[in-house]
């Protein structure tokens, strides 16, 4: 429905961000979809470049400042192609928003959201990520991590499937990858991750290596983190985070 950013900070870093703001709106029935059959003849290339990639069944921003207010994000999906040449298709990422630190660094406020139903899909072998909401760089060569707050949000019945074949899926409700992310009274529930590895069927975070996300959540999103399914590790919350807020 909506893509966001810019790539001039590439060439010109000190050329100004593009700035997304969104409130009181409802984003239903929304499709990213990667295209099939593509070939990568380099076997040495970041996530975030591969071919086929969905990417925000509803939202994506690649760049800059968001604000997502008092919305609904409902029955959207990211669908990620099937590869060509017996190579595994690629990512199906954010089914409903994907805060994608692909240019720099992207800064989101999100509160009072409503993200339900939603699923993110790798194509036949490829990987499921954030069925909800994905937050973070998959590698991107440009990318500088990125820092978002969530709060007041119901993040519920999101799903990350990983591709027929072999695919992964990690973050029913949200995955983290190299970025900062604070959830503050957040309510986050039913979700599932289900793959060859299912891995944080309500979050996922990546706490290793230089892809590692740092998550911090108030103890009311703790407790209220909970009925979410993984097909293997960790049903409500797959790695490492503070209970602190």
């Amino acid at each position: 429905a909506i893509t966001s950013g810019q790539l001039l900070p590439i060439f010109v870093p000190t050329a100004p961000g593009a700035d997304l703001v969104i409130e009181k709106s409802q984003f239903s029935g929304n499709r990213a979809v990667g295209g099939n059959n593509n070939v990568v003849l380099d076997a040495v290339i970041p996530r975030a470049d591969g071919p086929n990639n969905a990417f925000g069944g509803a939202i994506l921003v690649y760049q800059g400042t968001a604000s997502i207010q008092d919305t609904s994000i409902v029955n959207n999906r990211a669908l990620g192609g099937d590869g060509g040449g017996a190579q595994n298709g690629s990512l199906g990422v954010g089914g409903g928003i994907f805060l994608f630190s692909f240019v720099g660094s992207v800064t989101a406020e999100l509160g009072k959201l409503r993200v339900q139903g939603n699923e993110a899909r790798g194509g036949n072998g490829g990987d499921g990520i954030g069925g909800g909401i994905a937050i973070g760089s998959l590698d991107s060569p440009y990318g500088a991590g990125g820092s978002t707050r969530i709060v007041d949000s119901i993040i519920s019945h999101n799903r990350a499937v990983g591709g027929a074949g072999g695919g992964n899926g990690q973050g029913g409700g949200i995955y983290l990858d190299d970025a900062d992310a604070f959830l503050i009274r957040d309510q986050i529930f039913a979700n599932s991750a289900n793959g060859e590895l299912g891995q944080g069927g309500g979050i996922y975070i990546e706490d290793e290596g230089p892809l590692a996300g740092d998550l911090q959540m108030d103890w009311f999103t703790f407790s209220h983190t909970r009925l979410n399914d993984s097909s293997d590790d960790g049903d409500n919350i797959f790695g490492d985070f503070d209970v602190s807020l």
